[in-house]
């Protein structure tokens, strides 16, 4: 299935303040033929995203992340995304936005230990919810949507990071019940950016396996081999770097492990369809203040 991005939507973008309200809350429809825009961020906000009808997709960094009714994602204050409908369908979800550094407080204070998985996350944290756990986030989210209209309190938000936390966190089957325990925690443990920036023989070292079983391994259940997997998550972490830090273009390619800044632009050109410069440019023009 093949998305075309889509120009900014005024209703995503929040400004300094949410109208002096402990949170932003939108029905944001998108349709299929909305034109192309950038990938933005939000400097200061983490995001509840709920779909609520059609189909599409969120691009985060280089990757699409699929939607479709019943779909929750939390949007963390560092992702760099857009969104799509799916070819002849639209795409409807409910978004709900907060400040970052109350949402923190708000997980530690709770000692919500999901929090660090969901951070560690190469991809926003995405629950496919269906049944009753569809009816119950459909009513959280349209709850919170009507209270931002009627002046909501910060009780609001909190009940509402309650239940959407509760939402979240619902168990699901993994989805490569057969991966070995090993290569998933050798490839979790790779998007430390101190591992990320030794690269290779840093994920060997982790997976404690020969280089011929790891290939075979990462082929098998991730489709890639380790070098692939490597610079991946490297041009990932340099997005995410190049929006949120003011760190210069070279600095990031040898914090995410490039010992050639030419090598890097070129990879980053090729998967982004535009330079680290105009990247860093475009995505800081749509950050929220």
């Amino acid at each position: 299935m093949h998305y075309r991005d889509l120009v900014s939507i005024d209703t995503v973008s929040l400004g300094p303040v949410a109208l002096g309200r402990p949170f932003h809350a939108a029905l944001v429809r998108i349709g299929p033929r909305d034109a192309r825009s950038l990938p933005h961020a939000h400097a200061d906000l983490c995001e509840f995203c709920y779909v609520v009808r059609g189909r599409g997709a969120q691009r985060i960094g280089l990757d699409w992340q699929q939607l479709q009714c019943g779909d929750l994602v939390l949007i963390r204050r560092t992702d760099v995304h857009t969104f799509a409908a799916a070819p002849r369908s639209e795409l409807h979800f409910i978004n709900v936005a907060f400040a970052a550094t109350a949402w923190r407080d708000f997980l530690t204070l709770a000692d919500i230990d999901a929090s660090r998985r969901w951070d560690r996350q190469p991809v926003p944290p995405l629950r496919r919810l269906s049944g009753d756990d569809a009816a119950e986030a459909d009513a959280v989210f349209h709850r919170a949507l009507a209270r931002f209209d009627d002046r909501p309190t910060t009780v609001d938000l909190i009940r509402f990071w309650a239940d959407a936390v509760a939402l979240l966190d619902r168990p699901e089957p993994d989805v490569d019940a057969n991966r070995p325990e090993w290569l998933t925690r050798a490839c979790t443990e790779m998007r430390l950016e101190d591992n990320l920036r030794e690269g290779l023989p840093r994920l060997l070292e982790l997976a404690a396996v020969s280089h011929g079983h790891l290939a075979r391994s990462m082929r098998q259940h991730f489709n890639a081999t380790p070098v692939e997997f490597i610079t991946d998550l490297r041009l990932r972490h340099a997005a995410a770097l190049l929006t949120s830090s003011a760190d210069p273009i070279g600095q990031i390619a040898l914090r995410c492990g490039f010992t050639s800044q030419s090598y890097f632009c070129r990879r980053f050109q090729a998967g982004q369809g535009m330079s680290p410069r105009q990247f860093r440019d475009r995505t800081r023009r749509l950050v929220v203040p």
